[in-house]
């Protein structure tokens, strides 16, 4: 060997290796620390990437600006104008802004573009004698620099001041700004936890032994341990309510990552970096919609819906994360949850829990000998213990001793077991509790059994009682008394005849039959007779196929196509004659029932299309639109196509609501803000403000507002978060000069007026 060449390879040797990783790595790294922050109105965030929004995510941060408007914004790298935005809604006033390495840019809610930008668009809207624009550009029309203002921070679109910013990439999806300002953005302060929250995923799942969801507050620490071992049987979904922040701010927004493990394997983990448009209504799934349209806030879902194929999770697999019982041994658990926001810092629970199927009691044999009573239970699965309890005076229970051991035997399967006791007897205390333990862990459930030999039943009671019942997503739940001296006996028997109905005592005094909707309406001539239950306006709706369903009046109808739900559902539609509960705003009027589809937490995919007519004896026609209750804000407007031929109204939506028309004749007011004296606007650019207001159907686009001066088309800008106007007055106007203004409701009620300046 040359050793020349030996020693000179090996000296170079490090240098080279250094050489090609840089080459190799240089794609993979952050080009982040290149991008210019956007704005010099702070470094703080008030909502994150991937926030809840209803039907999407939030695709960006949103920069503090201090509730005011008027912030430079700047060019983060060189590029390109693409596009351009102006409404009164959604983004209000965007820019799109291509850059050199293929990401877009997206700022949003600006007060104003650029002057360049400002003065080419106002005077294309001007030409169109239109508010709106969505202005495409070509790569030399608006280039732009490194650092160059392109804009202001403001609030247009939307209700408070603040900069959206979003950061797209070449496939025009959206990604996690942060990615590019980890070494700006820094944050020591971790997530909180508020609230957890465990439920049943199907009508044979409970939670100790209920099918209730089961809350537990948390406190708002980062560290929780939940001290309750809780019993799973079957497949139980968890959710959780939390916050992060960051900087100081009291914003709130939601966690980067996060992961679940069940005795210490990782069994879910997501992370929000980037997801599709198409996609983003599947938030939803995401997040715990029953509980958010409940009014409980929002709670991240730790499990994958079959339906969910968003990009966030790293084991993609349908119902990865639900806690199923038959997938795990009978016994304890331990079960962690740990949230991360973007800064790595980092909040965490733990508790235990108890899993596998509980067995059901039954008993063929009840006597009692002197005063002993015998009694001999049987059930599916073999128990290691039996223990019975009487309910004293003062309503609590204690145990009752055996008088004789316990006799166990088995045959085909089924495991008999007898005993005897000696309970206390008389009319006020005769309710036992027996229970059976399998192992140490797994409980039975209760079997409560009177005392009395004999136990009385007044002839005018129905042998069930319904005391309510639960529309869940496809499934039915019933709670009811049985008035019957055997009423296990009789719960099997019914249970020969309908086979997937699933049974289960709640109290001493109640019991519960979960049955699948489909079932149920399979079933319906018997279940109904026994249960003395009326459901005609319950239907079943196939994710896979179409349906549709319709008021008992035939005056409501809604169509489910095809994946219009993320799931088969029961859907319940009822009419309610009454507006007492839901109060039309003033001097509006009623022009048919209110049509509640139901239920309400049910997440709807690609939307139902509802029809709703006039009744026949209503000749009501100017003003009329169809509108839905939102508990917060009552009756709410929208857009539908009227059919004259058939007096209907029809439209797509995308939730579950309470449904009706209503008379609205009231045009919007138009007021001025100030005065119009010459001496209050003369000179170059006066600027002069009207109050707009419409108080029920509302103005939902900014073409039914109309100014023109001394009969010339004007351009205005429109806050209908605060309802008003602004508009310049130019320089050198005529004296004395007419200023007109015209505003039309969403039906068509409108409102013109005219002013003076002299």
């Amino acid at each position: 060997m040359n050793l020349k060449y030996y020693f000179s390879y090996h000296r170079y040797f490090p240098a080279v290796v250094f050489f090609l990783l840089i080459v190799l790595l240089l794609p993979c790294l952050s080009f982040g620390q290149e991008y210019l922050w956007p704005t010099t109105a702070s470094k703080l965030i008030t909502s994150s990437f991937g926030e809840f929004r209803p039907r999407h995510y939030h695709a960006a941060i949103d920069i503090k600006t201090w509730n005011r408007s008027g912030y430079p914004v700047m060019a983060i790298d060189d590029g390109y104008i693409l596009r351009a935005r102006v409404s009164a809604f959604g983004y209000g006033k965007a820019i799109y802004l291509k850059l050199k390495d293929g990401n877009t840019v997206v700022y949003a809610h600006l007060s104003k573009f650029w002057p360049e930008l400002e003065n080419y668009l106002d005077q294309q809207r001007s030409k169109n004698k239109e508010y709106r624009i969505d202005q495409q550009f070509t790569s030399q029309q608006f280039p732009v620099e490194r650092g160059q203002i392109i804009g202001y921070s403001g609030k247009t679109g939307i209700g408070y001041p603040h900069l959206h910013f979003e950061i797209r990439d070449p496939q025009n999806q959206p990604v996690n700004p942060l990615q590019y300002y980890q070494a700006i953005f820094k944050d020591q302060t971790a997530p909180r936890l508020f609230q957890l929250a465990f439920f049943p995923m199907d009508y044979r799942s409970l939670i100790n032994k209920h099918s209730d969801t089961v809350f537990f507050e948390m406190g708002g620490g980062n560290q929780f341990r939940l001290a309750d071992t809780l019993f799973f049987t079957g497949k139980i979904g968890l959710a959780l309510k939390s916050y992060d922040q960051a900087g100081g701010v009291s914003n709130e927004f939601s966690f980067y990552r996060a992961e679940m493990r069940i005795d210490d394997s990782l069994v879910y983990s997501v992370r929000y970096d980037r997801f599709s448009y198409e996609q983003s209504e599947k938030v939803e799934l995401d997040k715990n919609f029953a509980l958010w349209r409940q009014g409980r806030g929002i709670f991240h879902n730790f499990f994958i819906h079959p339906e969910n194929n968003l990009p966030h999770y790293d084991n993609g697999l349908p119902e990865s994360g639900i806690i199923n019982h038959r997938e795990l041994t009978e016994g304890i658990h331990h079960l962690s949850v740990k949230i991360f926001d973007y800064s790595n810092n980092s909040a965490s629970f733990e508790t235990y829990f108890r899993s596998g199927s509980l067995p059901g009691l039954n008993y063929d044999l009840f006597r009692w000998i002197e005063d002993e009573l015998f009694i001999r239970l049987f059930t599916g699965e073999k128990l290691d213990r039996i223990t019975v309890q009487q309910r004293n005076q003062t309503g609590s229970w204690t145990d009752v001793p055996f008088r004789q051991d316990l006799v166990e035997l088995e045959h085909d399967n089924i495991f008999y077991y007898t005993f005897a006791l000696a309970p206390a007897h008389s009319s006020e205390v005769n309710m036992l509790k027996i229970e059976g333990m399998k192992g140490s862990e797994i409980p039975s459930f209760p079997l409560f059994l009177n005392s009395a030999e004999k136990r009385t039943v007044s002839d005018s009671l129905p042998v069930f009682e319904t005391t309510g019942y639960t529309i869940m997503n496809n499934w039915l739940e019933l709670a009811f008394r049985l008035h019957h001296p055997r009423p296990i006996t009789l719960l099997s028997e019914l249970n020969k005849q309908v086979p997937e109905i699933f049974w289960f005592p709640v109290d001493e005094e109640i019991f519960q039959i979960n049955i699948p909707i489909r079932t149920y309406l399979n079933h319906r001539e018997v279940l109904e007779r026994v249960f003395n239950l009326q459901l005609e306006n319950l239907y079943y709706v196939d994710r896979d196929h179409q349906g549709k369903i319709v008021s008992s009046d035939q005056l409501f109808s809604a169509v489910f196509p095809p994946m219009a739900l993320y799931e088969d559902a029961g859907i319940l539609i009822n009419s309610i004659d009454s507006f007492e509960k839901h109060p039309l705003p003033k001097k509006s009027k009623a022009a048919a029932k209110i049509y509640d589809l139901q239920p309400f937490t049910q997440a709807v995919d690609g939307g139902v299309w509802i029809s709703l007519t006039l009744p026949s004896e209503n000749s009501l026609s100017r003003g009329i639109g169809l509108y839905y209750w939102d508990p917060k804000k009552g009756w709410q407007f929208i857009p539908a196509k009227f059919d004259s031929a058939a007096r209907s109204f029809k439209t797509r939506v995308t939730s579950l609501e309470k449904f009706t028309l209503i008379q609205d004749t009231i045009p919007p007011t138009i007021l001025p803000a100030q005065s119009l004296n010459l001496a209050s606007v003369q000179g170059q650019n006066s600027l002069v403000k009207f109050f707009i207001k419409d108080e029920l159907s509302g103005i939902q686009t900014e073409s039914l507002i109309q100014i023109y001066l001394d009969s010339q088309w004007q351009l205005f800008e429109y806050d209908p978060e605060e309802d008003f106007i602004t508009l310049e007055i130019p320089s050198g106007i005529t004296q004395p000069a007419t200023l007109q203004i015209s505003a039309e409701d969403n039906v068509g009620n409108r409102t013109m007026k005219v002013f003076r300046i002299n």
